[in-house]
């Protein structure tokens, strides 16, 4: 059974704050599992991208051609300051 969107966002964010990180890369066959899906259709992941901006995670999803990038909605220049 396919996992749902929320879950699916759970785990990211659950997987950011267990790393300690503000961003994190999976190769599409590891996004796939994460998702607990043989196949991604557009709708779908243009759903799950909108749900985890919008939504209470606040987190940007971002597909590439050979990695997703999942990090938090925020500055990351603050990060750098002295």
């Amino acid at each position: 059974m396919p996992k749902a969107t929320t879950a699916i966002l759970d785990d990211m964010s659950e997987r950011l704050r267990r790393a300690g990180q503000s961003y994190m890369t999976f190769a599409w066959p590891d996004f796939y599992e994460l998702c607990g899906r043989e196949r991604l259709k557009t709708p779908f992941l243009d759903r799950l991208k909108e749900e985890a901006l919008n939504g209470r995670h606040q987190l940007i999803v971002a597909y590439g051609n050979n990695v997703v990038v999942i990090c938090h909605d925020h500055n990351f220049a603050d990060l750098n300051d002295p």
